[in-house]
C-alpha cells in the first residue's frame, strides 16, 4: 500500500515544443461514373478505397448507402494524416515530452517504489518488482513504453507535448493504455488540449499487461498551437499504476465526391395461356415481350429459357420473371400445368425363340376405356400371338378416353435353324495329333463329340484317327450336327551324305535322299530347298536338313563340313646329316591333313637313292644299303593326297651337307 500522497507537481523537461504541419494525402472518394437503375428496384452506393470516416449527404455514415429514387448523392470521406507526436512510441527514451510526475530514481520496490513516479523501460516489471511482465504495445521492433506509479492528486499532467495545428481542422487524439499490475483501482486519465478537458475519462482493464485503445477528435477553430496533455484524475494511491505507447495526433482531411443517378423503366412479359399435358408428356408455355434482349426465368426449377417445357408427376403452378440488360427485373406472370392421368402398359413375353416356334405378347395395363393399337398391326386387344420368321420388334400404343396413350416395346429374337461345321487338319502325321474345333451359327452353343468330349475343340491322336461326328444345340432348338474323317500320313526318313573335309575355297556337291516320293527338302541354316546343293563353305560346321511331305516332317538330320587348314606342304631344300641333332634328316615340316604320300630320292644322274610311302618319312642321308651318300645335289619327286581327296605333286632339288 502506498504510505504518502504528492502534494506538489513538478516539470520534469519543463518547457518542449515541436513545429509539426498537418498534412493529409492518400485517396480521394470516388463513386464511380453517374448510374441508372431500374424503377421500383435499389441500388447499392460505394466509395472505391478505405477511408477513416464517411458522411453521405443524408448524415448516414456508413461506407455504404443504399437507394432507390433518382438524384445526385454525395460522400465526405476523412482520411487520417501524418502523426505529429514527437517519440509517442517512447523508443527514444524520456525525450520529446514534459510531465508533472518524476523520474524513478529507485527503492525497495524497484525504480518506481514511489508514487507520481515514472520511467522509459521495456517492461512493467523491470521499474517495479510487483508489476506484471510483458512487452510494449508494439513489439519487434518496439521495446520501450511509459510506465507510471500512479500519484494521488487528481488532474495531473502525466504527459504533454505542443505540436503546431492548422485552424478549422479535425484531428484525432489516441493513446494505447494498459494497467501494470492485477488491480481493480485502476488509473483514470483524461485527454486535454490547451488545458480544456477532451471527451471523459477513461480507464485501462483491471488485468494487467492488456492494451486498449483511447481516442478523441478535436477541432482546432482558430487556434494554430496545441498544448496536448494525458492527465489522471484518480485520487487513489493504491493500485493506480499503469503504461502508455504509441501516442498519436493525427489531422483528419476531408474530400468529397457526388454521382448523378436516373432510373429506367422496366420491362413487361407476357405468356401463352395454361397448358394441359398428359403425364409424362412436356409442357409448352412461352413468355415474350417488346423489349429485346431479356433473360426469361421459370420457378420452380430456376430455369433460364423464354419457353417452359416441364413434364411435372401432377399438375403445378409456375411463375416466370425477366431482366434486360441493365438488370431491370419485369413483371412476374403465373400459369397453371394441368397434367391428366395417362394409362400405363409393359408388355409380358418370351425374348428368345426357335425358328417356327409361336410368339405370345400380352400387355399388362391400368385405366379405363382403353384402346389397343399394336405394330405390326396384328391386334386390337391386349394379347398378340404371332409366328414370326425372323427376329422381330413389336410396339403397342395404349390410349384412354381422355387422348392420353402410353407405350411400349417388346422385341423377339428368334434363334435361326442351328448349323455347325468342324474345321482343322484333316491329316495327322505319324506320333502326332491334331485340333478339330467347330463352330456353329449362334454363339453360346453347347457341344457333344463322337468321343464323349465336350466343348469346341478336341485332340485327335495319330492312333485314335478316323471317323469323328459332333452335335450341337442352343435354347433347346433342334440341333445341329456334322462329320468329318483324320487320316494319318507317315513322317518322311531322311538319308544324308557323311561328313566332308575339304580345303579353304573348295565347293563341295551334298544330295539328300527320302524314304518318301515328292519330299520337300528344307537346308535349314543355307535357307536353301532341293535335294542337291553346291556348297562353298567359309567356316567349318554342321548342315542341318529336313524332308517334308504335307505337314509331315522328319526330324533333323545334320553332316559336318570340315575347312582343312593344311591342304599344302612345306619343304625344305637342305639338310645337315652330321649326327649334331640339329637339321639331321630331311622331311616335310608339317603334314597333317596328308593322307597318303610317296617320295622319291634321285642323284644328279637321275638315279633313285632312296623311296619313302608315309607322310612322316625322315631320310637321313643314306642309299637303300645303308651306305651314306656324298654331298651334293639331290633331286626329289612328292605325290600325295589329303583327307578331301585331292592329289598334289611336287618336285625340286635338295643340297646335303655334312
Amino acid at each position: 500500500m502506498k504510505i504518502f500522497v504528492l502534494l506538489f507537481s513538478v516539470f520534469y523537461f519543463s518547457s518542449f515544443s515541436q513545429t509539426v504541419f498537418a498534412q493529409c494525402g492518400g485517396a480521394s472518394p470516388n463513386l464511380g461514373p453517374d448510374t441508372v437503375f431500374c424503377s421500383g428496384q435499389s441500388i447499392v452506393l460505394s466509395s472505391s478505397g478505405s477511408f477513416s470516416s464517411y458522411l453521405w449527404n443524408n448524415n448516414t455514415t456508413l461506407p455504404t448507402r443504399t437507394v432507390n429514387q433518382a438524384g445526385t448523392y454525395w460522400l465526405q470521406v476523412g482520411t487520417v494524416g501524418t502523426n505529429l507526436i514527437v517519440n509517442g512510441d517512447f523508443e527514444s527514451g524520456n525525450t520529446g515530452f514534459i510531465t508533472n510526475y518524476n523520474l524513478g530514481t529507485g527503492g525497495s520496490y524497484g525504480l518506481l517504489s514511489s508514487e507520481g513516479t515514472f520511467a522509459i523501460v521495456n517492461s512493467p516489471s523491470a521499474a517495479h518488482n510487483n508489476f506484471s511482465n510483458c512487452t510494449d504495445h508494439t513489439p519487434a521492433p518496439g521495446t520501450q513504453m511509459m510506465v507510471v506509479n500512479g500519484s494521488g492528486t487528481p488532474n495531473t499532467n502525466v504527459w504533454c507535448q505542443t505540436v503546431v495545428v492548422d485552424p478549422n481542422t479535425d484531428y484525432q487524439l489516441g493513446t494505447w493504455a494498459a494497467s501494470a499490475l492485477n488491480d481493480p483501482n485502476v488509473a483514470q486519465l483524461q485527454f486535454s488540449i490547451n488545458n480544456s478537458p477532451l471527451g471523459t475519462v477513461f480507464s485501462p482493464i483491471s488485468t494487467g499487461c492488456t492494451w486498449t485503445q483511447f481516442f478523441q477528435t478535436w477541432n482546432s477553430g482558430i487556434q494554430t498551437s496545441a498544448q496536448i496533455c494525458i492527465k489522471n484524475q484518480n485520487i487513489g494511491g493504491s493500485g493506480n499504476d499503469f503504461m502508455l505507447d504509441d501516442i498519436t495526433f493525427t489531422p483528419i482531411c476531408y474530400e468529397r465526391d457526388s454521382i448523378v443517378v436516373t432510373t429506367i423503366a422496366a420491362p413487361v412479359i407476357t405468356a401463352t395461356p395454361n397448358d394441359s399435358i398428359c403425364t409424362g408428356e412436356l409442357s409448352n408455355i412461352t413468355a415474350s415481350s417488346n423489349s429485346p434482349n431479356l433473360t426469361y426465368t421459370w420457378n420452380p426449377g430456376a430455369i433460364v429459357s423464354p419457353t417452359l417445357n416441364v413434364s411435372p408427376p401432377s399438375s403445378a403452378f409456375y411463375t416466370v420473371k425477366a431482366v434486360d440488360l441493365n438488370g431491370c427485373f419485369s413483371n412476374l406472370i403465373s400459369r397453371m400445368v394441368f397434367v391428366q392421368a395417362a394409362p400405363t402398359v409393359s408388355l409380358q413375353f418370351s425374348d428368345t425363340i426357335c425358328a417356327g416356334n409361336q410368339a405370345s405378347i400380352i400387355a399388362n395395363t391400368t385405366g379405363t376405356n382403353l384402346t389397343y393399337e399394336w405394330t405390326p398391326n396384328l391386334s386390337t386387344n391386349n394379347v398378340l400371338v404371332d409366328f414370326p420368321p425372323a427376329s422381330t420388334s413389336y410396339s403397342i400404343m395404349v390410349t384412354n378416353s381422355v387422348g392420353c396413350s402410353a407405350y411400349d416395346t417388346a422385341s423377339i429374337y428368334v434363334i435361326p435353324t442351328l448349323t455347325n461345321s468342324i474345321s482343322g487338319s484333316l491329316v495327322v502325321c505319324e506320333g502326332d495329333s491334331t485340333t478339330l474345333t467347330v463352330s456353329g451359327n449362334q454363339t453360346g452353343m453347347e457341344y457333344l463329340w463322337s468321343t464323349g468330349e465336350t466343348g469346341n475343340s478336341i485332340v485327335v491322336t495319330s492312333a485314335e484317327a478316323g471317323s469323328f461326328s459332333v452335335t450341337g444345340n442352343y435354347h433347346g432348338c433342334p440341333e445341329a450336327s456334322a462329320n468329318t474323317v483324320v487320316s494319318v500320313q507317315a513322317v518322311p526318313q531322311l538319308s544324308l551324305p557323311a561328313d566332308f573335309i575339304t580345303c579353304p575355297g573348295e565347293s563341295i556337291f551334298a544330295t539328300a535322299t527320302s524314304s518318301t516320293p515328292g519330299a520337300v527338302f528344307n537346308w535349314i541354316n543355307l535357307g536353301l530347298t532341293g535335294s542337291t546343293q553346291t556348297i562353298s563353305p567359309t567356316l567349318s560346321g554342321y548342315i542341318y536338313v529336313t524332308s517334308q511331305v504335307g505337314n509331315c516332317v522328319s526330324p533333323v538330320d545334320s553332316f559336318f563340313i570340315d575347312i582343312s587348314p593344311n591342304c599344302f606342304f612345306e619343304i625344305p631344300n637342305v639338310f645337315t646329316p652330321n649326327g649334331d641333332n640339329s637339321n639331321d634328316f630331311f622331311h616335310l615340316v608339317d603334314y597333317s591333313g596328308i593322307s597318303s604320300l610317296t617320295c622319291v630320292i634321285l642323284n644328279r644322274w637321275g638315279n633313285k637313292v632312296a623311296s619313302f610311302d608315309k607322310p612322316d618319312f625322315k631320310w637321313d642321308g643314306t642309299d637303300g644299303n645303308g651306305h651314306k651318300v656324298a654331298d651334293g645335289t639331290y633331286f626329289y619327286i612328292i605325290e600325295a593326297e589329303n583327307y578331301a581327296k585331292q592329289a598334289f605333286k611336287e618336285h625340286g632339288m635338295l643340297q646335303l651337307i655334312r
